[in-house]
């Protein structure tokens, strides 16, 4: 978009982008995607911060789904894989992964924490520069990426798992309900020029925003809220999220 004329959609895109930008005290992008990039390498430069999911462990839900035979190993590509906690545990599963971030500093975090014989691809990109011109991955996964874009990014994104995805595939996502994220409905998001609360947190979900913004695309085969983990047990939950396990309707 080189002028103020919006003629395709990705001229659309990008001037909501800017205006969302324009509203934030430390504009310096000329695009959302970008300064969320930056934003999230200051984050995970601080790696001794106490951050909740700034641990080694995968999600509850996701070695649930693997016990319970839900999901099986195979092709997985995982949305914003961070440091890589939930790719690591995808390849001790015998699967073949592919884990996309655009924060350099999570995905240096990442491989440094790799470990030998995993079979792990690292991509340090935006989703949705991704190249996915055919079904190839039998699981799409996403810990905490999708609550993090704004509304007017939302069908790129759908668009992009239902190109990933195998007919027979799975797309598991983890994201904030209410209780977790701002409690900002999409107009607001636009009403305000803003996408996350005083604290910083992306969109909070109701399991019915979720069911409408899915279903047209998916069958959704379960929808709950984490588990806090038992302290015995080494993994990931927090009950301000959702954990929701779809397969791609034809």
């Amino acid at each position: 978009m080189s002028s103020s004329l919006i003629v395709t959609t990705d001229d659309l895109l990008a001037m909501l982008d800017r205006l969302l930008l324009h509203k934030l005290q430390d504009y310096h992008q000329d695009l959302w995607l970008e300064y969320q990039s930056q934003r999230w390498d200051r984050l995970y430069a601080s790696r001794n911060a106490a951050i909740p999911f700034f641990v080694d462990w995968p999600d509850e839900s996701l070695v649930s789904c693997f016990e319970s035979g839900e999901l099986r190993p195979g092709r997985v590509l995982e949305l914003g894989c961070g440091h890589g906690r939930n790719a690591r545990y995808f390849a001790g599963r015998g699967c073949q992964v592919d884990a996309v971030d655009f924060s350099k500093e999570g995905v240096a975090w990442a491989m440094e924490k790799n470990e030998p014989g995993q079979d792990i691809s690292y991509l340090c990109k935006s989703i949705f520069d991704l190249d996915l011109r055919q079904p190839t991955y039998d699981i799409v996964y996403d810990s905490g990426c999708f609550h993090h874009l704004p509304p007017h990014r939302r069908p790129g994104y759908l668009g992009l798992v239902k190109r990933a995805l195998k007919p027979a595939g799975r797309f598991a996502l983890v994201c904030f309900t209410p209780d977790g994220g701002s409690g900002l409905d999409d107009f607001e998001v636009y009403r305000q020029w803003k996408l996350t609360d005083d604290r910083g947190q992306g969109l909070g979900y109701t399991s019915s925003h979720l069911r409408e913004v899915f279903s047209p695309g998916f069958e959704i085969l379960s929808l709950r809220k984490m588990q806090e983990a038992p302290p015995d047990r080494k993994l990931f939950g927090k009950d301000f999220l959702w954990t929701v396990l779809m397969k791609p309707i034809p």
